[in-house]
């Protein structure tokens, strides 16, 4: 107690030889001083580990609490989807090659179903001599069983971007991009019921890019589909009534020059049926992590920016948010960026924003679980650290 007295009276120690001074100065910084915030930052796992470049992860958790994830992989030469799972308090397993193709496949995407059903997307290169195309494949595994056999689900060719999600009654949801050309294409929906077939195709003119939308798509209790996504760096979203009546395309972003960017968007309901939108935004009065709430009424709030890139000091410190929900009803975002941080929104509240990993390589790609005990899960790709243009896979998981 005496180091920490010293400490906080400084005329005492001046009055003291300079020995004795340095001693106590020393002890009574070790009793103090609180640890840096570095010390309480996470140490990543590589979950794929190897001389291929990985990307593309997607991630998701069962109703156990195993952790399943999916990324394609160039190690074996040609582009596979692997698959690797983790259950509670183990380690991730051996990662298992799940497409055996000779065209590429790329993309891929998860979703679990109430019944513990995996169900899994992903795009694939397929040869129609004398052409090539890109197509959408869908595949599932029970628990314990081996992949199904996949099946082909695109219309055109040149099909890319797939974005899955389930209902209640485990009916599959399915949005990508189909590309007629470099200069024309539309995005799709299809919808697969429960032990039935893919329709109810439904095609959605965007802009005129080849490439895939980033995109988010949920369904709500009732059988209503959402669908947020971006396109010529707008945000916009889709709604679909559980009727089937599709609403039209609604811009919620608002960018008021050009050169503004409002993209990477991600959603989820709350348990009170809103929505809750989160994006990248370069708008001047926004600029960082978006955020816009629609009401389980139907009202559009204000967006606001609960996290701005002038509090991390880095432009793109704040890219690509994720947001997920707990079974408490908080929405946890995560981003990636030089810091890969996240912030947490109680009620009305939004928390003050945590650094979870200093990331010089900086992320990309990430993907966001939570489970039943509010552990969030986040897989992100980023450059080896010994070669720029080998990408691995890491995974961090973390309890606010």
């Amino acid at each position: 107690m005496r180091a920490r007295k010293a400490k906080l009276n400084p005329r005492c120690l001046y009055s003291l030889i300079f020995p004795l001074m340095a001693i106590v100065i020393i002890t009574s910084t070790i009793l103090c001083k609180k640890k840096p915030p570095e010390e309480n930052y996470l140490e990543p796992v590589n979950i794929s580990n190897n001389s291929g470049r990985s990307e593309n992860p997607s991630i998701a958790v069962d109703s156990k609490g195993t952790v399943h994830l999916v990324w394609n992989d160039r190690t074996l030469g040609n582009e596979e989807i692997l698959y690797a799972m983790k259950p509670v308090g183990d380690s991730w397993s051996e990662p298992v090659q799940v497409t055996h193709n000779s065209g590429a496949s790329r993309s891929p995407f998860i979703v679990i179903d109430k019944n513990d059903k995996i169900h899994l997307v992903w795009q694939q290169i397929v040869y129609h001599e004398p052409s090539s195309y890109w197509e959408i494949f869908y595949t599932w595994r029970s628990a314990g069983d081996t992949w199904a056999t996949p099946e082909t689900i695109s219309i055109y060719g040149l099909s890319t971007g797939p974005r899955l999600a389930v209902d209640e009654n485990v009916g599959l949801h399915l949005f990508w991009r189909e590309a007629f050309s470099p200069d024309t294409g539309f995005n799709y929906y299809a919808y697969k019921p429960s032990g039935g077939t893919w329709q109810d195709f439904q095609a959605f003119p965007f802009g005129v890019t080849m490439y895939p939308s980033p995109c988010d798509i949920k369904i709500d209790k009732s059988g209503g589909v959402h669908i947020v996504l971006e396109s010529s760096s707008e945000v916009y979203y889709i709604e679909r009534k559980p009727s089937g009546e599709w609403l039209d395309k609604t811009k919620i972003s608002h960018s008021p020059t050009d050169w503004r960017l409002s993209i990477s968007p991600s959603f989820e309901i709350g348990t009170d049926g809103s929505l809750n939108i989160v994006w990248f935004e370069c708008d001047t009065a926004l600029e960082g992590i978006a955020y816009l709430k629609r009401t389980p009424q139907g009202e559009w709030l204000p967006i606001i920016s609960p996290f701005k890139n002038d509090e991390w000091k880095d432009y793109w410190g704040l890219s690509q948010p994720r947001i997920g929900i707990g079974k408490s009803g908080n929405l946890y975002v995560v981003w990636v960026g030089i810091k890969i941080g996240y912030g947490i929104k109680e009620g009305d509240t939004w928390t003050d924003s945590k650094t979870l990993v200093i990331n010089k390589k900086g992320g990309d790609r990430p993907a966001l679980a939570i489970d039943y005990e509010e552990q969030v899960q986040f897989v992100w790709q980023q450059p080896d650290s010994l070669n720029s243009e080998n990408y691995e896979i890491y995974y961090i998981d973390f309890k606010p």
